[in-house]
């Protein structure tokens, strides 16, 4: 079992793996748990956006406990870049994961996502997965302006 957490990466990303490392965060002892989600802290933004790892990381949210989900929760604020919170919550796979957070019984998680969501670029506004998101989260989204040449009068 120890080295299935050592691949807990790697497992979570595929298509059969990914059940093996869901089993065992929701069957495994507290200490297993959280030994996975440890391995995964270091990815979590792109695990989170994956076709197959971002059931992983949902299923981190529900059965990781209490200091499990800070941890994500936190390494998914802090990101930034390509792995930033925003561009999560525009992919087709990572906006689950963010509806997720939304579910937590911590306020401040919940307006620190808010916060990320309405300073994203506005180019992420257009992804139908962000729209979902915002809705989710309860936030009406800024209209964008038709007309962005400033030739014309």
């Amino acid at each position: 079992i120890d080295r299935l957490v050592g691949s807990a990466e790697e497992l979570c990303r595929h298509k059969f793996g990914n059940f093996v490392i869901q089993h065992l965060l929701e069957h495994g002892g507290e200490q297993r748990r959280a030994a996975v989600v440890e391995r995964l802290l270091p990815h979590m933004s792109y695990l989170s956006m994956h076709r197959t790892a971002s059931h992983v990381v949902q299923q981190a949210l529900n059965y990781g406990g209490v200091e499990g989900q800070l941890a994500i929760v936190r390494a998914l604020l802090n990101a930034q870049g390509s792995n930033a919170l925003a561009v999560v919550a525009a992919s087709r796979y990572g906006s689950y994961v963010v509806e997720e957070l939304a579910h937590l019984r911590c306020t401040w998680v919940v307006d620190e996502v808010r916060r990320h969501l309405t300073e994203a670029p506005l180019h992420l506004h257009r992804s139908a997965a962000f729209k979902r998101v915002a809705t989710a989260y309860g936030l009406s989204l800024p209209c964008e302006s038709g007309n962005t040449n400033e030739d014309k009068p």
